[in-house]
Protein backbone atom coordinates (compact mmCIF):
# COMPACT_ATOMS: atom_id res chain seq x y z
CA UNK A 1 0.00 0.00 0.00
CA UNK A 2 0.94 3.32 -0.96
CA UNK A 3 1.35 6.41 1.06
CA UNK A 4 0.07 9.92 -0.75
CA UNK A 5 2.94 12.25 -1.46
CA UNK A 6 3.35 15.45 0.27
CA UNK A 7 0.22 17.39 -0.35
CA UNK A 8 0.12 21.30 -1.55
CA UNK A 9 -0.65 23.37 1.09
CA UNK A 10 -4.16 24.40 1.83
CA UNK A 11 -5.95 27.93 2.99
CA UNK A 12 -8.48 27.11 4.93
CA UNK A 13 -11.05 29.92 6.97
CA UNK A 14 -11.64 29.27 10.78
CA UNK A 15 -15.13 28.76 11.54
CA UNK A 16 -14.94 30.73 14.53
CA UNK A 17 -13.64 33.93 13.88
CA UNK A 18 -13.43 33.83 10.11
CA UNK A 19 -9.84 34.35 9.78
CA UNK A 20 -7.80 32.35 6.94
CA UNK A 21 -5.01 29.76 8.40
CA UNK A 22 -3.01 27.88 6.57
CA UNK A 23 -3.26 23.97 6.80
CA UNK A 24 0.59 22.59 5.87
CA UNK A 25 1.11 19.93 3.81
CA UNK A 26 3.33 17.85 6.94
CA UNK A 27 -0.09 19.05 9.06
CA UNK A 28 -2.06 17.11 6.26
CA UNK A 29 0.19 14.17 6.42
CA UNK A 30 -0.28 13.88 10.55
CA UNK A 31 -4.07 14.44 10.16
CA UNK A 32 -4.23 11.53 7.59
CA UNK A 33 -2.09 8.84 9.57
CA UNK A 34 -4.27 9.20 12.66
CA UNK A 35 -7.17 9.62 10.59
CA UNK A 36 -8.63 12.90 11.61
CA UNK A 37 -10.23 15.22 10.05
CA UNK A 38 -9.20 18.92 9.00
CA UNK A 39 -9.34 21.07 11.15
CA UNK A 40 -12.11 23.93 11.35
CA UNK A 41 -10.62 26.11 12.96
CA UNK A 42 -6.90 27.86 13.05
CA UNK A 43 -4.96 27.50 15.95
CA UNK A 44 -5.73 30.43 18.25
CA UNK A 45 -9.19 29.59 18.53
CA UNK A 46 -8.44 25.31 19.04
CA UNK A 47 -6.25 26.81 22.10
CA UNK A 48 -9.23 28.81 23.12
CA UNK A 49 -11.57 26.27 22.81
CA UNK A 50 -9.13 23.84 24.81
CA UNK A 51 -9.15 26.34 27.07
CA UNK A 52 -12.79 26.59 27.93
CA UNK A 53 -13.44 22.35 27.94
CA UNK A 54 -10.92 22.34 30.47
CA UNK A 55 -11.64 25.03 32.52
CA UNK A 56 -13.49 22.99 34.80
CA UNK A 57 -10.81 20.17 35.81
CA UNK A 58 -8.21 23.21 36.14
CA UNK A 59 -10.57 25.06 38.40
CA UNK A 60 -10.90 21.88 40.66
CA UNK A 61 -7.58 21.19 40.51
CA UNK A 62 -6.68 24.62 41.63
CA UNK A 63 -9.13 24.35 44.56
CA UNK A 64 -7.62 21.09 45.59
CA UNK A 65 -4.43 22.46 45.57
CA UNK A 66 -5.55 25.79 47.66
CA UNK A 67 -6.90 23.60 50.20
CA UNK A 68 -3.80 21.68 50.70
CA UNK A 69 -5.81 18.63 49.49
CA UNK A 70 -3.50 15.74 47.75
CA UNK A 71 -3.53 16.42 43.53
CA UNK A 72 -4.13 13.05 43.37
CA UNK A 73 -6.96 10.99 44.55
CA UNK A 74 -8.75 7.45 45.13
CA UNK A 75 -11.10 8.93 42.55
CA UNK A 76 -8.94 9.66 39.80
CA UNK A 77 -7.90 7.75 37.18
CA UNK A 78 -4.10 6.30 37.32
CA UNK A 79 -2.26 6.83 40.70
CA UNK A 80 0.58 9.02 39.18
CA UNK A 81 2.02 11.07 41.47
CA UNK A 82 1.08 9.75 44.93
CA UNK A 83 0.04 5.79 46.64
CA UNK A 84 -2.24 3.89 45.21
CA UNK A 85 -6.03 3.92 45.90
CA UNK A 86 -5.82 1.20 48.45
CA UNK A 87 -2.88 3.09 50.63
CA UNK A 88 -0.45 0.44 48.88
CA UNK A 89 3.13 1.94 47.35
CA UNK A 90 2.45 2.20 43.21
CA UNK A 91 3.29 -0.17 40.65
CA UNK A 92 3.84 -2.83 43.45
CA UNK A 93 3.98 -6.34 42.14
CA UNK A 94 3.10 -9.00 43.81
CA UNK A 95 0.75 -7.97 46.38
CA UNK A 96 -2.51 -9.17 44.47
CA UNK A 97 -3.48 -10.58 41.20
CA UNK A 98 -4.79 -7.67 40.05
CA UNK A 99 -8.44 -8.30 40.70
CA UNK A 100 -8.28 -7.43 44.11
CA UNK A 101 -7.50 -11.16 45.72
CA UNK A 102 -4.41 -12.48 46.95
CA UNK A 103 -2.30 -13.71 44.27
CA UNK A 104 -1.77 -17.24 43.23
CA UNK A 105 1.72 -18.72 43.25
CA UNK A 106 3.20 -22.10 42.03
CA UNK A 107 5.77 -24.34 43.64
CA UNK A 108 8.54 -24.51 40.81
CA UNK A 109 12.64 -25.53 40.23
CA UNK A 110 14.60 -23.17 38.83
CA UNK A 111 16.05 -24.47 35.01
CA UNK A 112 19.70 -23.08 36.06
CA UNK A 113 20.52 -23.36 39.63
CA UNK A 114 18.00 -26.23 40.49
CA UNK A 115 16.76 -23.72 43.14
CA UNK A 116 12.86 -23.97 44.72
CA UNK A 117 11.10 -21.32 43.70
CA UNK A 118 7.10 -19.89 42.94
CA UNK A 119 6.02 -18.33 40.16
CA UNK A 120 2.48 -16.65 39.41
CA UNK A 121 1.82 -19.09 36.62
CA UNK A 122 1.49 -22.69 36.41
CA UNK A 123 4.48 -23.96 35.13
CA UNK A 124 4.01 -26.18 31.38
CA UNK A 125 6.42 -28.98 30.91
CA UNK A 126 9.04 -28.39 28.54
CA UNK A 127 9.47 -24.89 29.14
CA UNK A 128 12.32 -23.56 31.82
CA UNK A 129 11.21 -21.92 35.16
CA UNK A 130 13.98 -19.47 36.69
CA UNK A 131 14.00 -18.14 40.02
CA UNK A 132 14.72 -14.41 40.54
CA UNK A 133 18.44 -14.53 40.75
CA UNK A 134 18.79 -16.13 37.46
CA UNK A 135 15.76 -14.40 35.36
CA UNK A 136 17.91 -11.15 36.49
CA UNK A 137 21.04 -12.40 35.05
CA UNK A 138 19.47 -13.89 32.31
CA UNK A 139 17.95 -10.46 31.05
CA UNK A 140 21.17 -8.63 31.54
CA UNK A 141 22.75 -10.77 29.23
Amino acid sequence: MSTPGPSADLALSCADCAAPFAFTGAEQAFYRERGLREPTRCAPCRATRRAERNAPAIAALDARLAAGAPVVTATDHGTFGGASATGGARFSRGTGSGYGGPRQLFPATCASCGAATEVPFPPRGGRPIYCRECFGRLRRR
